[in-house]
């Protein structure tokens, strides 16, 4: 092949390689979803009334009924966070993840009744106002980055649910 074959080549080997770039480079092929940091600004609560810690992402803010949002799909749960790191980062994927969700934040199950103990102790908003949550927008499958939530278990912020 000639040099001028070669270069057209690895140009069109360019082109076809970042034409599915266009929403950003996954960390993963095929995985969309969200990472970010956690940061407790306060102290922690007593052992017995912190039983676990997810992120938490609602389509429709305030979410209504949140076994049947989950069953649709309309909230995403994280797995366990830690429970004792002042700084934690997480990472939240899902393979077929697209479109707005109005509401993200960190949840905590003070209690034994998993379907009714919980609060929020941390919401996602990009001026730091903890009364105003911000929307994050997956696109048609991206990965966002930068979702940090500050966590005071003593000073909440609204409660949706």
């Amino acid at each position: 092949m000639s040099r001028a074959g070669v270069i057209r080549a690895f140009v069109i080997a360019l082109a076809f390689s970042c034409a599915g770039c266009g929403d950003g480079l996954s960390p993963e092929l095929g995985l969309v979803g969200m990472e970010g940091t956690i940061t407790v600004v306060s102290t922690f609560p007593p052992l017995d009334s912190l039983v676990t810690l997810r992120i938490v992402a609602a389509r429709k803010y305030p979410p209504q009924d949140i076994v049947t949002e989950y069953s649709a799909g309309r909230l995403l749960v994280s797995d366990a966070l830690a429970l004792d790191a002042r700084t934690q980062t997480f990472q939240l994927r899902q393979g077929d993840l697209k479109g707005v969700f109005e509401y993200v934040c960190v949840a905590q199950q003070y209690g034994p009744n998993p379907f009714s103990q919980w609060r929020v102790v941390g919401v996602y908003s990009v001026t730091g106002d903890k009364t105003a949550h911000s929307a994050i927008d997956f696109g048609s499958g991206r990965y966002l980055r930068g979702i940090d939530i500050r966590v005071d278990f003593y000073d909440l912020p609204p409660q949706p649910f």
